[in-house]
């Protein structure tokens, strides 16, 4: 069966309605939220996948304060999963605006994007997403979403030269050593091996960059921050 479901960042997509079947489990999805108010089918129908309810309308006239807690509250629950590495799937009826808002939502508390950067991603990968004016509103006036794991890395936050930046990682000197290093973007300890081959090869450009010919190496000790991934680059 083909789903209808759009990669938005490592382990996080967007799609429409989930149809009840094996279907998500064999695709590799552990994860199913349901933000359509009109579409609420029980857990049972998905088996293998754990579901969770968030039902909201898609209206003109903007969230309710109970419907915005909803959505928040079902962002920080696909934040959970993301920092346990699993594959998430966020849905409504047409894929667009409801489970759009709670990406983003979800997206900006792993990625350390504000949640209006992280809805322009959502756009951006799915231009057909979050067209509803009001809930690119409530983005905008989302200042931040945090993690809740005591991260200075999920953070995010500019403090010294960043030199590289993407959805997956980030580049900038440690605040420490003063030498380059990259940071896997989600909470935890898992990057792909594409997305870690990608880190190291951006870690060795912005190093020769920065020294050229110097030799460098790689190294994951991560000794200040051990339960997030990052990489150093060295002196040999």
């Amino acid at each position: 069966m083909k789903l209808d479901v759009t990669w938005v960042a490592p382990k996080l997509w967007i799609g429409s309605q989930a149809q009840p079947g094996p279907h998500l489990r064999e695709a590799g999805f552990q994860v199913l939220v349901l933000c359509a108010q009109e579409w609420q089918p029980p857990e049972e129908e998905f088996p293998g996948v754990r579901v969770h309810h968030a039902p909201f309308d898609d209206s003109a006239k903007g969230l309710t304060e109970r419907e915005a807690k909803i959505a928040h509250r079902a962002a920080q629950k696909t934040i959970g999963h993301l920092l346990y590495g699993q594959r998430c799937l966020v849905t409504c009826m047409a894929g667009r605006n409801r489970s759009g808002l709670v990406l983003a939502l979800a997206l900006a508390g792993v990625s350390g994007l504000t949640p209006k950067k992280a809805g322009e991603q959502v756009r951006a990968v799915r231009p057909n997403a979050l067209t509803n004016t009001t809930f690119c509103d409530h983005l905008a006036q989302t200042k931040v979403v945090r993690a809740n794991v005591g991260c200075e890395l999920c953070d995010a936050k500019i403090l010294t030269r960043r030199h590289h930046e993407d959805l997956e990682f980030w580049v900038a000197d440690c605040k420490q050593c003063r030498v380059p290093m990259a940071v896997y973007r989600p909470h935890g300890l898992r990057p792909s091996h594409r997305t870690h081959e990608r880190m190291a090869l951006s870690l060795l450009e912005v190093s020769d960059r920065l020294r050229p010919g110097q030799k460098v190496k790689l190294t994951d000790d991560m000794k200040t921050e051990p339960r997030h991934f990052h990489m150093h680059a060295r002196p040999a």
